[in-house]
């Protein structure tokens, strides 16, 4: 996997994570500050982009945290058995140590899941901002009610759905994986014929 796409992801993670910030400002401080010129964002962007970039990293690493300690054993104990942790990662070696597009494949569909699993904790907690912005900023609203429960149905409904999509991302990943590190392993074991 290239650093570029690597950057790649991390920024599509970061851009949730800058939503979620962006409503926690607005819940706290209001609007009224926002009177900002387009040539002063217009500096900001490269400035903007590297506090997306660490927020994606962030994130990403909470949510791995997160992840692993709560779904990710269970999945892999799923495919791999009573098989131990090491023999995923022994697995995950021999596959990424080939040079194919196969190993391509897994590469890209491992970013995939990084982004679902990035954007299914962003989703939870730009509802819980949301939440904060409603009530702090639009409580008086004749429409309050109506806003709150749609955005907060829409975002846990996006979080519920990355979450899924990571789950069998993740499962298709341990799957192909001890599949493909099976083939390499028999490949290498037959005796060549003269």
């Amino acid at each position: 996997m290239s650093t570029t796409n690597l950057f790649v992801e991390l920024v599509v993670i970061g851009v949730g994570a800058i939503l979620w910030l962006i409503l926690l400002t607005l819940a706290l401080f209001g609007f009224q500050w926002l009177q900002i010129k387009v040539e002063i964002l217009v500096t900001l962007v490269i400035p903007l982009l590297s506090l997306i970039y660490l927020l994606g990293i962030i994130v990403d690493r909470v949510a791995d945290s997160i992840f692993e300690r709560i779904w990710s054993k269970q999945i892999r104990k799923t495919v791999y058995g009573g098989s131990t942790q090491q023999n995923f990662y022994d697995d995950r070696r021999l596959v990424l140590s080939q040079q194919n597009p196969i190993t391509e494949r897994l590469l890209y569909a491992q970013s995939r899941t990084r982004i679902c699993r990035g954007w299914s904790l962003n989703a939870v907690v730009i509802t819980l901002t949301f939440v904060i912005l409603m009530f702090s900023q639009f409580r008086s609203s004749p429409h309050f009610l109506g806003i709150l429960i749609y955005g907060c149905f829409s975002f846990f409904t996006l979080s519920f759905i990355c979450w899924v999509a990571w789950k069998m991302l993740k499962y298709s990943d341990y799957l192909k994986t001890k599949e493909y590190a099976e083939f390499l392993r028999s490949k290498n074991s037959t005796p060549s014929e003269n």
